[in-house]
């Protein structure tokens, strides 16, 4: 007779990369039926990643490495461009919005990369 099985493998929903998994399930479908359904998608499967990394280790993942502080960077100077922008409001929704994605996106690699090797 074999040994049971850990409570976490009977869980694959446990995972913090179950969402990205559902998400890649999805998209197909709904590039089909409508294209601008993939940007909502996305955007709220790598917010399910990062909760349920933080629901899962008690920390938030935070974005490490030089090509995440390129990209914070970025940000920044799109921030700055503010101060002599023709149209400030949209310049400076715009940087948020790109600098919120990209932060989010590298949060969400950092949570699936410090996930175990079974549940990627």
């Amino acid at each position: 007779m074999s040994p049971p099985l850990p409570a976490a493998a009977l869980r694959p929903a446990a995972a913090p990369s179950f969402p990205l998994a559902l998400a890649m399930l999805a998209a197909p479908v709904a590039v089909v039926l409508q294209s601008k359904a993939v940007a909502p998608i996305a955007t709220v499967a790598l917010l399910l990643v990062v909760l349920a990394h933080r629901r899962a280790t008690g920390a938030w993942p935070w974005p490490r490495g030089t090509s995440a502080a390129a990209a914070i960077g970025v940000f920044a100077w799109g921030a700055a461009t503010t101060l002599w922008s023709v149209d400030p409001l949209r310049s400076i929704y715009t940087s948020a919005t790109m600098g919120g994605f990209v932060t989010l996106g590298a949060a969400a690699a950092q949570a699936v990369a410090a996930d175990a090797p079974a549940a990627r």
